[in-house]
């Protein structure tokens, strides 16, 4: 059984998809509201509850600060360990910090780490596998948020798809918003 830490957006439901293919139960989400740091992830609360709730999983919501963020991810990891989960997914694809730094923290609570869009990426050298699978999928996802500057904010509102993809990538846009 797993949990997955849960941002809301296409990453997090890929991870998810992709372990799920491979026959694992994620039973449990974790969803870090950091109050003191713009989130780029959002909307929060109650998309995220009905999100999860709709792939059958049990959310937890912690609001927190920058400062206490890793504190308080580990106590949800091990209140979620003594239920019997034995591994925490994540969705970065790239970023090497953040994988160090989910490795690091499922192994110091004795959990393993599974980072699959990552795997995904280093097995082909770049995100069009991802891009992909996403589509093969059939996921309805929506741009809900940017980071508050053009060209991106026009691309509020509008469904992601092979034609978002297409264009962001040929303007040198990531088109996993890796960075925000």
């Amino acid at each position: 059984m797993l949990v997955i830490s849960w941002s809301g957006g296409k990453d997090s439901y890929l991870a998810y998809h992709l372990m799920r293919e491979k026959g694992f139960e994620i039973s449990y989400s974790i969803h870090m509201i950091t109050e003191d740091v713009p989130n780029y992830h959002g909307p929060e609360d109650l998309l995220m509850t009905q999100q999860t709730q709709c792939l059958g999983m049990k959310s937890f919501i912690v609001k927190t600060t920058w400062s206490d963020y890793e504190k308080d991810f580990k106590k949800i990891l091990l209140i979620l360990k003594r239920r019997g989960v034995e591994g925490v997914v994540f969705g970065d694809i790239f970023l090497k910090d953040h994988i160090e730094w989910g490795r690091r923290v499922a192994s110091e609570i004795g959990l393993k780490a599974f980072h699959p869009l990552y795997e995904v990426y280093q097995e082909h050298g770049d995100e069009n596998k991802l891009i992909e699978l996403f589509l093969r999928i059939g996921v309805r996802a929506m741009v809900v948020r940017t980071i508050d500057k053009e060209p991106l904010t026009v691309f509020l509102g509008r469904y992601v798809d092979k034609d978002l993809f297409d264009i962001l990538s040929i303007n040198n846009m990531d088109p996993f918003g890796e960075y925000g």
